[in-house]
This record gives C-alpha cells, structure tokens and sequence, in this order.
C-alpha cells in the first residue's frame, strides 16, 4: 500500500540575524520525514528566499 502525505508544516527558530526552519511531513502510515532544513538572513531577501524554499518542496495536495 503506498503512503500519502496527509499533512505537512514548517516549524521556524528566529533570531535576530536569521531563522532556521525546517519542512516536516506526516504520512498516512503516520511516518514523520523531514523534506528539507535551511538556514535565512532575518531580512526581507531572506523572507523572499525562504517563501520560494518553501514552495519548491511543499506538497501542493497538501495544505501547509
């Protein structure tokens, strides 16, 4: 049987020079995995990169 993603989220760690954040998917046979974890300068280029990083490896099915 084939697992689906049946929920996903983005957890953050911000300071004041940058935020580290981390994707997070749950499966449907309720196994976590990690999609993806990257570091960002707390500016708005950074926020900018970060939303991008973010819709790269989301699941589009998938509500964040």
């Amino acid at each position: 049987m084939k697992t689906s993603v049946i929920k996903q989220n983005v957890g953050l760690d911000i300071s004041k020079d940058d935020f580290k954040v981390n994707l997070r998917l749950l499966k449907s046979d309720q196994s976590l995995a990690i999609k993806g974890s990257r570091a960002f300068k707390n500016t708005l280029s950074g926020f900018k990169e970060f939303i991008k990083w973010v819709d790269k490896r989301a699941d589009t099915k998938v509500e964040i």
